[in-house]
């Protein structure tokens, strides 16, 4: 069974495929369409060409990826921002060729905390909280403008994905996750048709996140209260116009 998580940035990704690689038979979701992950990929790939670190075949190196990567319960798993399937379909991935089993959609109630996050990490590396921050963060509001545009730009086009395939996703919220990684792991595998029997769950989640752990700190709750006066600045300075029809 093939699957794709679609995501966007910080939405818990990163947990979930460790998560579900831990199980050691839902596969090793992976982030194939992203160049990072290529090269890390790449040793295990035999003869697939690369030039200037892209394969030169790209259906050719999603091939093998799912010859190698596939665990022994035939489950393999592939994770993708919106952004990097797009990238993906321009270098020559086949969509309805490799049409997913199934498809598991991940978001974030609070997109305001997702984009603050995005903008931090944009501006860090800090993309996993193993990873020490390259650079100090800098409030910047254009930056968390344009994340948050992203964010739900990308939310948007899965949306049109799974309504023009006629695909009814399993979807996940960070939200879900994170208040219940084992209930809300339990509920991904059964929709995978995983068999659970054996599986502690709990010790899997105690093990992803002793290495995967939260990236707030006083500085992302700092950002939230100068995005939320930055949102009340701007309103309020285009309700001035109108403010001059009204009567005193």
């Amino acid at each position: 069974m093939e699957y794709l998580l679609c995501t966007t940035p910080r939405v818990g990704s990163n947990l979930l495929c460790s998560l579900l690689k831990l199980t050691e038979r839902a596969g090793d979701p992976g982030e194939y369409f992203c160049t990072g992950e290529m090269a890390l990929r790449k040793p295990h790939l035999g003869d697939v060409r690369f030039h200037q670190g892209v394969p030169v075949d790209f259906q050719a190196y999603y091939d093998r990826c799912r010859e190698v990567f596939t665990s022994e319960s035939g489950h393999f798993g592939v994770k993708a921002h919106a952004t990097q399937l797009r990238w993906g379909l321009e270098a020559g991935f086949q969509f309805e060729r490799n049409m997913p089993t199934r498809f598991i959609h991940v978001s974030r109630a609070d997109v305001t905390g997702q984009a603050l996050s995005f903008a931090r990490a944009t501006q860090t590396g800090a993309w996993l909280s193993a990873t020490p921050e390259r650079t100090n963060p800098r409030f910047d509001a254009d930056l968390i403008r344009s994340s948050f545009k992203e964010i739900v730009g990308d939310n948007e086009g899965w949306e049109r994905l799974f309504e023009g395939y006629g695909i009814e996703p399993y979807r996940l919220s960070y939200e879900q996750l994170v208040a219940d990684i084992p209930g809300e792991l339990r509920g991904i595998l059964d929709y995978l048709e995983v068999d659970q029997a054996g599986l502690d769950l709990d010790h899997i989640a105690r093990c992803a996140t002793g290495y995967f752990k939260k990236q707030r700190d006083s500085t992302s709750e700092e950002w939230r209260r100068l995005w939320n006066d930055e949102v009340r600045k701007n309103a309020v300075a285009r309700e001035q116009p109108l403010g001059l029809l009204r009567s005193a």
